[in-house]
Order: structure tokens, then C-alpha cells, then sequence
């Protein structure tokens, strides 16, 4: 065998090798392709983010969301349903879709006492 008869054998074993060890193996979705795998699990597996209380880390480890993002989600706060983000237009709807199963809206603590305390001047008779 010459040279580039040989060269061109091995390219194709080479190639053909690595066909069948990729085989099976899942691509990424666009979406996921350039987030940290461990990101990406712990968004799977993990509970939604409340948007009234999350961090801006927090924020940042859902999908399409970046520091400018996740800044504005904390400055628009309160937000009394995660639709609120596309509503008010927060985030562009194709970000919203991405992240519409990672996060939710819970009561702010913070506001838990003071409905309270209202409700129950309101209850006793005391304004």
C-alpha cells in the first residue's frame, strides 16, 4: 500500500470509531448548549425559584438570564404571578417560556407580618 492509500484508511477507521462511540449519546438542546452541566442539573431537580425573593445568583442560573436580566427581574419586584415578568415585559416571551417551569411567586415573608398585623386590627375592631 502507498502512503496515501494507508493515510486514507486509517481517516476512515478513525472516523468511523468515532461514529459508533458517539452513537446513542444525546446532543444538547440549543437552549442548554452553553450552560454548566451542574447548572443544568440543579435546575432540573431542584424547586422553582420564587422571583420575589431569589437572589440575583439565583436568578442568573435559570436559562437566558444574565446580570442585566437577572437586575431587572429584582428591581420590578413585587410580583404577585411569574406572568408578571412577561406582562410587563421584564424578559422577551422566548426567555419566559425557557424559565416558565423554574420559577414561581410565593408571599414575600416580609409581607406575610404586616397582612397580618392588618387583618387583625381590622378583626378586633382597631384602625
Amino acid at each position: 500500500m502507498t502512503y496515501m492509500s494507508r493515510f486514507v484508511v486509517h481517516a476512515v477507521a478513525i472516523l468511523t470509531l468515532a461514529i459508533v462511540t458517539s452513537a446513542g449519546t444525546a446532543a444538547p438542546l440549543p437552549a442548554e448548549k452553553n450552560l454548566d452541566s451542574k447548572v443544568l442539573e440543579s435546575i432540573r431537580t431542584t424547586e422553582p425559584i420564587d422571583i420575589n425573593s431569589a437572589t440575583l445568583k439565583d436568578l442568573r442560573s435559570l436559562p437566558g438570564i444574565g446580570p442585566a436580566r437577572a437586575k431587572k427581574i429584582v428591581e420590578g419586584r413585587p410580583y404577585t404571578s411569574v406572568e408578571d415578568l412577561k406582562v410587563r415585559k421584564v424578559i422577551p416571551g422566548k426567555t419566559y417560556d425557557r424559565i416558565r417551569s423554574h420559577i414561581s411567586t410565593r408571599e414575600s415573608k416580609s409581607a406575610s407580618p404586616t397582612h397580618n398585623v392588618k387583618s387583625q386590627k381590622l378583626e378586633s375592631g382597631k384602625h
